[in-house]
């Protein structure tokens, strides 16, 4: 598929690539991301959830979050999720 168009992976893509509780998947995830860095769009739910789950469940501090959410907006287009209903 070639084109002008952007990636959108969702918060389980993010979580394989930063936790190591599934080789398989996590090396998948991370040729996604490799493969589409310069076509990745993020959005602000995303972020919040991929954080949640690991300060929850990887036990991530303030620091790591922190670093995280600023590598986000440093290397991808991030969009504010908005309410719908």
């Amino acid at each position: 598929m070639t084109g002008n168009f952007k990636v959108f992976p969702d918060s389980n893509v993010w979580l394989y690539v930063l936790t190591d509780q599934d080789e398989d998947r996590k090396q998948k995830a991370e040729g996604l991301v490799e493969e589409n860095k310069e076509r990745i769009c993020i959005s602000t739910q995303v972020i919040n959830e991929v954080c949640f789950h690991l300060k929850r469940k990887a036990s991530f501090g303030e620091a790591e979050t922190s670093r995280l959410i600023s590598s986000f907006y440093l290397n991808h287009d991030v969009v504010e999720s908005r309410n719908f209903a």
